[in-house]
């Protein structure tokens, strides 16, 4: 009677496995389309057998888990495309930007404004008592002293417009670390139970993904299943509890700046990676590497026609004569001087202190062709700005684009491991469901031999 009973054991073992394998399998079947769902396995094993006259006698099968087809390698390759991937895509949307800033080749771009003062200095040289003619280079100096300072409002806009992003990014850093330590408490309590928390699990992951789209992160999980996220070698989450950033306005150049800080202790964080690394690359280096050279290049322009123009003759006869303002420090600043502004015939475009003579115009304009930037002429420095712009989004362009398809292939590969494939799991659903008919049948069979048995003691 002992055999024909832990036959009938055996049976009901078979039965349960084959249903707990049925259910995970509907279960993927439901997931299949499911972002971040990894795929699930009934992981069997014979359970303890019992020794006999014979041998050791097989009990049946149990559970051993349900299994996630998860490879963390996978996980970090795709983490670090995505961290890559969102800083480069965040600096090629700046830098674009900062591109149409410059509008450049257009009639209105800095470029051709400084042609056109050139050549209306040349102008003056051939007519210098010709009032119209002055008032052709004040209009034109005027008009690229604007351009100066559109060029730096608009690019300082562009960074002020960044802040937004910045706090808007470290909102959503924020709370996903709070939903992650969340859930590294619901994963402990049913882990610490013997189960597996698989579909938390995989939540988790996911806004461990989406984390690393946003900021440079390393993730290590811990015995217990929580996972400890650093953030420039500090816990942003750590088991249950998270240190939030914050932002805190700071005045750079009279400009106000959104500066990364850790909440608790205001500590500057060092973030390189990511979105808001790209956005924070673009705000805080490339756009105030672009104005230094911008300021450099009007600074340089004011203070070259300055000291040829004090050489030279006003109409009245007046020497040293600014004809930009003497205390230019950039582009935001240069103006043209209270001597020559609404005053033509204070255009010191005579050499000699003769009306007539227009050699220290020429001078002026002679300007566009000396090396007055290091090796460059103004003309030719602030190709050079433009031409750093291009390169620079060039670069952010491809860096976007490699890393996208670098991105995609991991995440392909990490697909075919984890991801559900119906074909796969229908195979399996029949394999499970002629195992428990099978077992459905052992179970009918050990019925009859204990009826029988009850028949014949009856």
């Amino acid at each position: 009677m002992p055999g024909i009973l832990e036959a009938l054991h055996i049976a009901k073992s078979a039965l349960e496995l084959q249903q707990y394998g049925i259910q995970v399998t509907g279960h993927n079947i439901a997931n299949a389309n499911t972002e971040g769902y990894t795929r699930q396995r009934v992981v069997s094993e014979a359970r303890a057998p019992l020794e006999t006259p014979y041998g050791m006698l097989g009990t049946g099968v149990q559970v051993a888990e349900i299994e996630r087809t998860r490879e963390r390698f996978l996980d970090e390759q795709v983490r670090t495309a995505s961290e890559d991937l969102g800083k480069w895509a965040q600096a090629e949307r700046a830098l674009s930007e900062v591109e149409g800033v410059f509008a450049e080749p257009s009639e209105g771009g800095l470029n051709s404004l400084l042609r056109e003062f050139w050549d209306s200095w040349r102008a003056l040289a051939d007519n210098p008592e010709d009032y119209a003619a002055r008032q052709v280079v004040l209009g034109k100096a005027e008009t690229l002293v604007d351009a100066f300072h559109r060029l730096d409002r608009q690019l300082r806009e562009v960074q002020y417009n960044m802040n937004f992003l910045v706090d808007s990014k470290v909102e959503e850093i924020n709370r996903i670390a709070g939903r992650i330590a969340e859930l590294n408490v619901q994963i402990l309590y049913i882990e610490s139970k013997g189960s597996q928390a698989n579909d938390d699990r995989d939540r988790r992951d996911l806004l461990l993904d989406e984390l690393s789209k946003l900021v440079d992160v390393q993730v290590v999980e811990g015995s217990d299943g929580m996972v400890n996220v650093f953030l420039d070698g500090r816990p942003l989450v750590e088991g249950k509890e998270v240190s939030e950033l914050d932002t805190l306005p700071v005045a750079e150049e009279g400009h106000p700046v959104e500066k990364v800080i850790w909440k608790q202790g205001a500590r500057e964080v060092r973030i390189s990676g990511g979105e808001l690394g790209g956005i924070l690359e673009v705000r805080d280096d490339k756009i105030n590497t672009y104005l230094e050279r911008l300021d450099r290049l009007a600074r340089t322009l004011a203070e070259e026609v300055n000291s040829i123009h004090r050489n030279g003759y006003t109409l009245n006869g007046a020497t040293d004569v600014d004809f930009f303002d003497s205390d230019v420090q950039g582009a935001a600043d240069i103006e043209l001087s209270d001597a020559v502004k609404d005053n033509p015939s204070n255009i010191a475009a005579s050499g000699d202190g003769h009306p007539g003579d227009g050699s220290n115009a020429l001078a002026i304009a002679d300007l566009e062709y000396e090396q007055a930037i290091e090796h460059f002429t103004l003309d030719g420095y602030y190709r050079s700005l433009i031409s750093q712009v291009g390169q620079d989004l060039q670069e952010a362009q491809f860096m976007r684009d490699n890393y996208e398809l670098l991105l995609k292939r991991f995440e392909n590969e990490r697909e075919s491991a984890i991801g559900v494939s119906l074909d796969e799991e229908m195979l399996k659903l029949i394999q499970y469901q002629h195992a428990y008919t099978a077992a459905a049948r052992l179970t009918s069979v050990v019925d009859q031999m204990i009826q029988t048995v009850l028949d014949m003691v009856g």
